[in-house]
């Protein structure tokens, strides 16, 4: 897909919903979540990245959507005092 599709895709599911940005609507249709994840994996190619990271909880799903759709890796980041198993880096901001 096109940028100008994913933003279209966007911007035609986007809600806004009691003064709160509705971005869970962005999943609800697989070509609007497919648009998003396309163009977020373009970007990843183009970067040469080699992992994607995700904060929870959106992060986590359009993270893993991305990495998988572009043969990456998948980092997740959580909030502090989140359950998560194994090892974990700790970085505070001062």
């Amino acid at each position: 897909m096109t940028r100008e599709t994913a933003r279209d895709a966007v911007l035609s599911s986007f809600r806004w919903s009691d003064g709160h940005a509705d971005v869970w609507a962005l999943f609800r249709e697989a070509t609007t979540f497919a648009a998003i994840v396309d163009e977020l994996s373009l970007i990843a190619e183009r970067s040469s990245c080699v992992k994607i990271a995700g904060v929870e909880s959106r992060g986590f799903i359009l993270g893993a959507a991305t990495a998988a759709r572009s043969g990456l890796g998948f980092v997740s980041i959580r909030k502090a005092g989140g359950l998560f198993p194994g090892v974990k880096l700790d970085v505070r901001g001062g």
